[in-house]
């Protein structure tokens, strides 16, 4: 943060002092400018509450450089000591005040599994060889809560009017990113007492009772198989069996028939850009306290509550369904999408040189991943989605995480490596930068490329 308040105070001695204020384009001229500053300018204006300056760029004409939601950060720092101020941004985006209200929540007469955070020890070629673990005070305890007349947006957001229903640490719309949600609600740590919500016509589907498990992000095999699927475990025995389960229209066919692997009920597929009432809604509570960030502080208070995990681990590989493809030594690809390896047909073809065959999940169907993991001895795999399936693999088994810079300590994959019996090293890689991008949450998303002597260390260590 320091580092960027030289860069601020300049532009706002600039802004303060140039002819004509009411235009940001000044600052295309000024050296220390670029677009990527803006980000870290709205982080400490956020910081030092500072509303005058939140006012005097929210009045600037130009305000095209900025991103919609960062609009929305301004308008309510510019709040601050003004909560009575009717300005509204000129965007046509259709943005509405709101407050954020705590949830009731049921405890469930359980015990919570302790979770660990691992503490990294990075060796000089980047292969994380040696963890130590520590307890940690967030897992998430045995909870749900049944919530009336709800409405339930696009990625999860609960709403009662005007007001959204905190049903989880890592889904605050404070928080500076929050994977799924980060463009439908907005607030901001300067000002706790409103935040703002992105509302659009959209379709709207009732349904008189229903098990939510919606989540934030379901189209992503991590957040839908650890995060958000395995809570139906806390309530399944606990609520009316005719009531059914909705989830997301872009869960995949993997996903559904994970979740038809612990639950019989009725599962409902809601198209994922409608708005969902529910007159009887009943919320599991969260089982992982995981903040979608890679900034300093990632692995302070992470935790998870493994009992839901590990009843998971135990009904799919005890099913009938999981059959022996003779495979141990496997290379779990990843095509596309974030986090991609840019040199993947030069490291599979190393793999494939030293005795490891090549799978691609999105080739196969929910079992026929968990047949070959369920007995897979050494998994190398890019990090990612493939988390997820760390419980499904015999205990014991070596995990060895393809990973950028940005990524190669986020605690997660360790965590839950450990805690099912199995060894976690992370070989890391060098992230490759692309134009445009913003300084936190596209730095997370990188595709990156891995040295071919630095992996085969990791692999003979």
């Amino acid at each position: 943060m320091s580092a960027v308040r030289p860069t601020v105070s300049i532009f706002r001695h600039l802004f303060r002092n140039a002819g004509g204020i009411g235009s940001l384009d000044f600052l295309r001229s000024v050296p220390q400018f670029n677009t990527r500053n803006l980000p870290r300018l709205l982080d400490v204006i956020e910081a030092t509450c500072d509303a005058e300056f939140a006012r005097m760029l929210l009045t600037s004409r130009n305000m095209g450089l900025f991103h919609d939601r960062e609009v929305q950060r301004l308008v309510l720092i510019a709040r601050i000591d003004q909560p009575g101020l009717a300005w509204q941004p000129e965007t046509k985006s259709a943005w509405k005040d709101a407050s954020l209200a705590p949830i009731e929540w049921i405890d469930i007469e359980d015990i919570a599994e302790i979770g660990y955070v691992p503490i990294f020890r990075p060796q000089t070629f980047g292969y994380v060889a040696e963890q130590s673990l520590s307890h940690t005070e967030r897992v998430p305890r045995p909870k749900y809560a049944e919530v009336s007349n709800v409405e339930i947006e696009p990625n999860g957001l609960l709403r009662k009017g005007k007001t959204i229903l905190d049903c989880d640490p890592v889904r605050r719309p404070h928080l500076p990113h929050v994977a799924g949600q980060w463009d439908m609600a907005v607030g901001s740590s300067a000002n706790m007492s409103s935040y703002r919500i992105h509302s659009a016509p959209r379709q709207r589907l009732l349904i008189h009772s229903a098990i939510s498990l919606l989540g934030r992000v379901d189209s992503n095999w991590f957040h839908w198989l650890l995060e958000n699927m395995p809570r139906i475990i806390l309530v399944d025995g606990l609520v009316d069996p005719s009531i059914p389960i909705v989830v997301s229209d872009q869960l995949s066919r993997a996903g559904v028939d994970a979740l038809r692997a612990m639950s019989s009920r009725e599962i409902i597929r809601v198209p994922a850009d409608w708005t969902l009432a529910i007159e009887r809604c009943v919320v599991p509570g969260p089982i992982m306290y995981h903040p979608d960030t890679h900034l300093p502080g990632w692995a302070y208070g992470l935790g998870v509550n493994l009992t839901p995990l590990r009843k998971l681990s135990r009904g799919v590989r005890g099913s009938k369904n999981v059959m022996d493809p003779g495979l141990r030594q496997v290379y779990w690809s990843r095509s596309g999408g974030a986090r991609g390896l840019e040199n993947q047909e030069q490291v599979r073809q190393h793999l494939e040189h030293i005795g490891f065959e090549t799978v691609n999940p999105e080739k196969l169907d929910f079992w026929a991943q968990v047949s070959i993991l369920a007995h897979a001895t050494h998994v190398v795999s890019p990090g990612g989605a493939v988390v997820a399936n760390f419980p499904f693999l015999q205990e014991g088994a070596r995990i060895t995480a393809l990973t950028s810079e940005f990524t190669s300590t986020f605690p997660m994959p360790a965590q839950i490596a450990l805690a099912f019996g199995h060894s976690y090293a992370s070989v890391e890689g060098t992230s490759i930068a692309k134009r445009g991008e913003s300084w936190h949450h596209d730095r997370l998303h990188r595709s990156f490329h891995i040295p071919i002597g630095r992996l085969e260390n990791a692999l003979t260590a």
